[in-house]
C-alpha cells in the first residue's frame, strides 16, 4: 500500500513539473528585454525576488499584464517596490510589477479613495477576483523609478500563487534573452576552521586575486586540517555592462563534489539565511560579496547543498597536492572554470580554549546577564556554536567585535543609565559599528529598555529628545519628481531614533504628501491634488520613533 501512495505521489509531482514547463507568459513590454538585475541576486539582508527589466532610461512605458488573470493587489510605499502591482492568473502564478509610475485608471481611484479616507500615503489593498479582472497583453500600468529604486526599470516577479514563493522569470522569457558571457570571479578565499586548521602555518583567511580567468596563487599554498573555501563572483549578459548573481556554484576537490548552490527558488523567510551563507564580515568590512563554500549547520537555505557529509569543510590530512576547481555557471549554461592547488603540509594546529562563559552552542535557548545586561536567545537563534567577544566599556556592551547575523531575533535588555531623564519613552537602543550608530528601537520598563537584536554586535542606551528636520526645499512651487506638475516639497531627516510619521495639511486640510525614502523628500503634487489658484499655507508635521514633534509653516502662491 505505501508502495502504491509513493507512485501516486511521484506521479502528481511529475504531473506539476510538467505543467509548469507548460506555462507560457507573454512579456511585459513591447520592446526587445534587457536585463539590470536577474533572480537571486546577493542584496543586504535579502535575496533579490525577480528580474529588473531595463526601460531606456526613462519612465512611463506601458507595462502589459503576461497573462490573462486578475488584478489581485496594490501596494504604495515610500521604499520597497514603490508603486506595486499583483496579478494573480489561473495557471498557478502570481506575477509582481514593481516601481510603477502609474496604475491603470480604476485602480488608481480605489488607492486616492483609500488615501483620502484613512489620510495615508501607505497603501495595500486587496482586490477580489471579479474587481479587477486583466486579460494578457492589457495594458495594467506604466513603468516608472518609485521606491527604492536608483533608476528606471520594472521589477518584475513570478511567485507560485500557493506559497507566495518567487521562482526564476528566465524560465519563461530564456528566449527572449541573448546571453553567451559567462560568470567571472574576481578573487577566491581560503579560510581554516579556527581549532582545527590551519592554512600556511597561520589560523587566518587567506585571500587569492583572480586575473584573466587565473587564479594568482603563489608557488605553494599549504594547508592543514579542516578547512573552507570561498569565492566572489557575478555574472555578466550580452549586451549590457551590468553585473548580476551567479546561479550555479560548484566545489570539486580532485574531482569529486565538495558543495554547491543553485538559486533558482528561495522563500521570503529563507532571506536571512543568506547572511549566514555569504561571508558576513567581509561584506561588513570591505563590501565584497563572497558565497562560501561551507555552510553553517543551522543553515537550511534548500540552494545549498554539501556533499561531503561534512558542511563542505575539506579535510587535509594527507601531505600531497589537493587539486580545487570552482565551476560557475548561468542559466544559459556558460561556465567559468578556476583551478587551484593547495599542498598538505603537517602543521601543529594552534589551540583554541573555548571562555565557556560566553560560549554559546546553536540549538539551545541562551540566557546571559550581567550587570546591566540581559540577552536571551531562543533555541533556534544561531546558525552555528558561537564564542562572543564580550565586553563593556562606558555603557556600551560588545558581544561580537564584527556583527554576527541571527537566525531569529533575540530580546536584548539594557539597564537605563543614571540619572533617569524624566521622559521615559526617549529612551531607544541603538547598535553601535564603525564609527555610526543605528536605531534598534526599544521601551522602557521598570528600569530596563528592551528590543529585539537580528544580530548580535555592540549595544548601547541613547535618549532622543531632538524633533526630526523638516526643510521647505523651494519658496514656490516647482515641477514634481514624476514631472507631472507643480509641487511643494520638503526634505526630512532626523538625528536620532529616526522619524516615523508624517501628515501634511493645506489651508488645513489633509492632502496627500507622497514620500521617498530614498532622497528622504516628502512632496504635493499642487495640481493632481486639486488645490486651486491663490495663496496657501502649507502645514507638515513629523514625528520620530521617540516621539519628539516638529512641525514646518510654509505659506506660497500657486
Amino acid at each position: 500500500m505505501k508502495r502504491a501512495v509513493f507512485t501516486i505521489v511521484a506521479l502528481l509531482t511529475a504531473l506539476s513539473f510538467s505543467a509548469q514547463e507548460a506555462v507560457r507568459f507573454t512579456s511585459p513590454f513591447d520592446f526587445p528585454l534587457l536585463l539590470s538585475a536577474n533572480f537571486g541576486e546577493l542584496r543586504a539582508g535579502h535575496f533579490h525576488g525577480g528580474i529588473d527589466i531595463k526601460t531606456q532610461s526613462t519612465i512611463g512605458w506601458p507595462v502589459h499584464s503576461v497573462a490573462d488573470g486578475y488584478i489581485s493587489r496594490a501596494t504604495v510605499s515610500a521604499g520597497g517596490y514603490g508603486n506595486g502591482l499583483y496579478i494573480t492568473h489561473p495557471n498557478g502564478y502570481t506575477t509582481v510589477y514593481g516601481h510603477l509610475d502609474a496604475f491603470s485608471k480604476g485602480v488608481a481611484e480605489r488607492i486616492r479613495r483609500y488615501q483620502y479616507e484613512n489620510e495615508a500615503f501607505v497603501t495595500d489593498l486587496s482586490f477580489s477576483p471579479d474587481e479587477f479582472p486583466v486579460k494578457e497583453g492589457e495594458v495594467v500600468a506604466l513603468s516608472g523609478n518609485t521606491g527604492y529604486s536608483f533608476g528606471p526599470h520594472l521589477h518584475f516577479e513570478v511567485r507560485l500563487t500557493a506559497t507566495d514563493e518567487p521562482v526564476d522569470p528566465l524560465q519563461f522569457y530564456a528566449d527572449r534573452i541573448t546571453d553567451d558571457v559567462p560568470p567571472r570571479a574576481t578573487s577566491v578565499m581560503l579560510y581554516p576552521k579556527k581549532g582545527r586548521g590551519v592554512v600556511n602555518g597561520a589560523d587566518d583567511k587567506f585571500y587569492m586575486d583572480i586575473k584573466n580567468g587565473l587564479v594568482q596563487q603563489p608557488a605553494v599554498v599549504k594547508a592543514w586540517g579542516k578547512v573552507g573555501t570561498a569565492i566572489a563572483a557575478h555574472d555578466y549578459m550580452t549586451g549590457t555592462t551590468n553585473y548580476y548573481g551567479v546561479r550555479y556554484v560548484k566545489l570539486f576537490v580532485d574531482d569529486a563534489l565538495v558543495s554547491e548552490s543553485e538559486v533558482n527558488r528561495f522563500s521570503f523567510d529563507e532571506n536571512p539565511m543568506l547572511d549566514s551563507w555569504t561571508d558576513y564580515e567581509e561584506r561588513l568590512r570591505t563590501g565584497a560579496w563572497y558565497m562560501r563554500s561551507t555552510f553553517a549547520p543551522g543553515n537550511s537555505l534548500r540552494m545549498l547543498k554539501a556533499s561531503n557529509g561534512d558542511y563542505g569543510w575539506v579535510t587535509i590530512n594527507e601531505e600531497r597536492d589537493y587539486r580545487f576547481r570552482y565551476e560557475l555557471t548561468d542559466y544559459y549554461g556558460n561556465r567559468a572554470v578556476y583551478r587551484f592547488t593547495v599542498r598538505g603540509e603537517r602543521n601543529d594546529l594552534p589551540a583554541v580554549l573555548p571562555n565557556y562563559l560566553y560560549f554559546m552552542t546553536a540549538d539551545t535557548p541562551h540566557i546571559l546577564s550581567w550587570r546591566d545586561l540581559t540577552l536571551w536567545l531562543p533555541d533556534d537563534a544561531l546558525y552555528e556554536d558561537l564564542q562572543l567577544d564580550f565586553e563593556e566599556k562606558d555603557g556600551v556592551w560588545q558581544f561580537c567585535r564584527v556583527p554576527v547575523p541571527l537566525k531569529a531575533s533575540a530580546e536584548l535588555r539594557l539597564q537605563a543609565p543614571q540619572p533617569l531623564v524624566a521622559d521615559k519613552s526617549k529612551y531607544y537602543i541603538a547598535e553601535v559599528y564603525d564609527g555610526s550608530s543605528i536605531c534598534r528601537g526599544g521601551t522602557y520598563e521598570y528600569g530596563w529598555i528592551k528590543t529585539n537584536v537580528s544580530r548580535l554586535g555592540t549595544y548601547t542606551v541613547m535618549v532622543d529628545t531632538i524633533p526630526p528636520r523638516i526643510v521647505p526645499q523651494q519658496p514656490s512651487p516647482q515641477d514634481s519628481p514624476e514631472g507631472k506638475g507643480p509641487m511643494i516639497s520638503f526634505k526630512l531627516g532626523d538625528a536620532g531614533s529616526g522619524f516615523t510619521d508624517y501628515r501634511g495639511t493645506i489651508d488645513g486640510e489633509w492632502r496627500l504628501f507622497k514620500f521617498s525614502s530614498k532622497d528622504v523628500l516628502l512632496w504635493c503634487n499642487l495640481q493632481e491634488e486639486n488645490v486651486p489658484r491663490g495663496h496657501h499655507t502649507a502645514e507638515i508635521t513629523v514625528t520620530d520613533l521617540c516621539g519628539n514633534v516638529s512641525t514646518c509653516t510654509l505659506e506660497f502662491d500657486y
